[in-house]
């Protein structure tokens, strides 16, 4: 896989999480055929857990709860009990919000955050 964000690596998924989304997406074609993504966005209803998102955020797991108190991070869906996650969409639209480093714009180019060579 090739990163799109070369100046910060920690924003790319692992190659585990980018073949999880893959596996996602096949059984959504076997579900609703090759027209699944008219369907469902992967994006939009794929989860992260907490263990992901500071991997990938670069962020500790304290940070981000105080982010989230500030409304400064998004806040993770309740699944069952105590158990969290985050949708990757509300994770990407986050990455989109931040600022690069001495430059205009955004971290994020509005496409996948990484793509096969």
């Amino acid at each position: 896989m090739q990163s799109i964000n070369k100046t910060n690596p920690v924003l790319d998924p692992s190659p585990a999480l980018a073949r999880k989304i893959d596996e996602i997406a096949a059984k959504l074609d076997q579900l609703f055929g090759a027209d699944a993504a008219n369907h469902f966005n992967t994006s939009q209803h794929f989860l992260l857990n907490q263990t992901e998102i500071c991997a990938h955020s670069g962020l500790s797991r304290q940070q981000i709860s105080n982010m989230i108190a500030r409304g400064e991070f998004p806040a993770p869906v309740q699944l069952v009990g105590r158990r969290r996650a985050w949708r990757l969409a509300d994770f990407k639209a986050w990455i989109s919000s931040r600022p690069l480093v001495g430059g205009e714009g955004n971290a994020w180019n509005g496409g996948p955050i990484n793509e096969k060579a």
